[in-house]
């Protein structure tokens, strides 16, 4: 990514005062250098996934989208994400779809595709899940998938009516800051 190219990010939180955290995470981007040039209204929803073991019912989340500028490679992006994550508490190693207090996901880079070990983008599950799609769809409606050839807008149509029901306004736009 450059100062030119606009990252998309999904930003997360089920542990602790998850708008604190989400509003840590867009503060953290912006002192790593990063432009934070749009914040989604944060929507409360429920986890995604069969929980660990253990755990019967794991917290509902806070999610926002965010766009960001700047010049960093996507694994220098996908690594300061992580530092992030890792600094606000995040256990990396944690079992999958365990609660945790921050998850910065690399949505979209433009019209980039990035095929890593690391990382993939566009996240590979996200045109599945309406607590990604619809936080997004209020910054980057017209932003274009560039696998699938379909808008934010295009994919959220596309998503069970159910899930988007799920997909509760927590804060309106402007609550960052």
């Amino acid at each position: 990514m450059t100062s030119e190219a606009t990252a998309h990010l999904g930003l997360g939180s089920n542990l602790g005062d998850r708008v604190a955290n989400l509003a840590g995470a867009l503060d953290a981007l912006e002192r790593a250098g990063l432009a934070v040039d749009a914040v989604s209204p944060v929507y409360d929803t429920p986890p995604w996934g069969e929980p660990p073991p253990g755990l019967a019912e794991p917290p509902r989340y806070a999610n926002a989208a965010a766009a960001v500028r700047g010049d960093l490679e996507p694994l220098d992006l996908l690594r300061l994400c992580k530092g992030i994550e890792v600094a606000a508490g995040r256990d990396l190693h944690a079992a999958r779809n365990a609660p945790r207090v921050l998850d910065l996901d690399v949505l979209l880079l433009g019209d980039l595709e990035v095929a890593t070990p690391e990382l993939e983008v566009p996240h590979p599950r996200m045109h599945l899940r309406a607590f990604v799609l619809v936080p997004l769809a209020e910054i980057a409606p017209d932003a274009r998938h560039p696998r699938l050839g379909r808008t934010v807008r295009e994919l959220l149509g596309g998503i069970d009516e159910g899930e988007v029901e799920e997909v509760e306004l927590l804060l309106a736009s402007g609550w960052w800051r």
